[in-house]
C-alpha cells in the first residue's frame, strides 16, 4: 500500500536540528513511497548552514535520491534544496 502523497514542499526553517533531520527524513521516505513525487523542494533557510549541511549529509547517504541542487533563482537559492527522487 502506497502512503498519501505529501506536500511537495517541507519548511525545516526555525526548528531544533535533531527534530528538522528526523521530521525531513520521515517526509522523504513518504514522498518517496508514495510515488506521486518526482521532485520536492526542503527549506531549510541560509542562517548558519547547519540544516542545509544536515539536509545534504541525509540526501547523500539515502539510496532513493536521484540528485539535489540549490534553489536557484525564484527556487529559494542557496535557502533551499531541490531534489529529484530516482524512480519507484
Amino acid at each position: 500500500d502506497r502512503p498519501d502523497a505529501p506536500e511537495e514542499k517541507i519548511d525545516l526553517r526555525g526548528k531544533r536540528f535533531d527534530d528538522a533531520m528526523s521530521e525531513l527524513e520521515a517526509y522523504l521516505d513518504v514522498a518517496y513511497r508514495s510515488g506521486a513525487r518526482g521532485m520536492i523542494t526542503i527549506v531549510h533557510g541560509v542562517g548558519t548552514g547547519a540544516i542545509r549541511d544536515g539536509t545534504r549529509a541525509l540526501l547523500k547517504k539515502l539510496p532513493y535520491i536521484k540528485d539535489y541542487r540549490d534553489g536557484g533563482a525564484g527556487g529559494g537559492g542557496a535557502g533551499a534544496t531541490i531534489v529529484e527522487f530516482e524512480e519507484s
